[in-house]
């Protein structure tokens, strides 16, 4: 029997309500339902969740009101386990198939519209 540590958050939650799902690796279905806005806050997500520091204002100041967020000076891409590089390629993908990533301005954009 796996441990409780073992054990994957519900399937009905988005990654982007439970970072911890990230732990593990994530499937295109848990991020179906995500727009191209959501999929870059749940793919920086990830960076965030080692303490890059980044340089999208939008991305710091999302991040800054996050309690888990730890700033770290000395961040590299070398903190980024497998699960994460995975994770990251799954996600570039499925943004890929809605256009892209959405960019600094779009988001700015967008958050202009929705109040983000």
């Amino acid at each position: 029997m796996a441990a409780a540590a073992d054990a994957k958050p519900p399937s009905d939650v988005s990654p982007l309500e439970d970072p911890s799902q990230l732990d593990h690796v994530i499937t295109v279905e848990q991020l179906a339902n995500l727009s191209r806005r959501d999929l870059r806050i749940l793919r920086n997500t990830i960076y965030a969740r080692h303490g890059h520091q980044f340089k999208s204002a939008l991305l710091q100041a999302y991040f800054d009101t996050m309690g888990w967020y730890k700033p770290d000076p000395a961040f590299t891409e070398k903190h980024l386990t497998k699960i994460d590089t995975t994770n990251i390629r799954l996600m570039k993908s499925v943004e890929d198939t809605l256009g892209g990533p959405m960019t600094e301005d779009e988001q700015r954009a967008d958050a202009n519209m929705s109040g983000f």
